[in-house]
């Protein structure tokens, strides 16, 4: 995302020549960042400047395949985000690795499970944005269906500690 960005910039500032991207991403980047650099920094190629330290960047700095995949088997869950928002994120670290179909039932298996049924009744099951959609509407406008149960202790001077007492009598 950082790279889309910054060549986004390069861009609308009409940055073209191999030189300038590099010295701009060399300066945008943190110490902590060029630390880890220095051997690619210190002896730069030639030619291809700028995709070097690119590749560099995103070798050393992203999760692996393998991780990225655990990650999207394993560890993505809905959290405060909306259903939309999650299959974007599962998209992302599916990377055309998996079918729609699969993608579809593994981002499923996140929604609540009140949410679940509602989808099963559209009639755009085969698009998975339409269905986000309509997750994303139904968690909005519909909200957690949790139900607590509460009961209410009945009052009991004797159940009050004595500080609590002392509180009561105060008033």
């Amino acid at each position: 995302m950082w790279f889309a960005i910054a060549e986004a910039d390069f861009t609308a500032n009409r940055i073209t020549s191999d030189n300038q991207k590099y010295s701009q991403t060399l300066k945008a980047l943190p110490l902590s960042i060029s630390k880890q650099l220095w051997d690619v920094i210190s002896n730069p190629p030639t030619q291809d400047k700028y995709p070097t330290l690119k590749t560099a960047i995103l070798s050393r700095f992203s999760d692996s395949r393998q991780t990225q995949l655990h990650k999207l088997l394993r560890d993505m869950t809905l959290g405060d985000k909306r259903p939309s928002q999650l299959l974007r994120e599962m998209r992302e670290l599916a990377k055309g690795s998996m079918e729609d179909e699969a993608l579809h039932q593994l981002w499923k298996e996140r929604l609540p499970a009140w949410v679940r049924p509602y989808l099963l009744v559209s009639t755009n099951l085969n698009d998975l944005n339409s269905l986000a959609e309509i997750a994303d509407r139904l968690v909005l406008n519909m909200g957690s269906s949790s139900v607590y149960a509460v009961q209410q202790r009945p009052y009991k001077q004797r159940d009050l500690s004595k500080l609590d007492q002392q509180i009561l009598n105060s008033r």
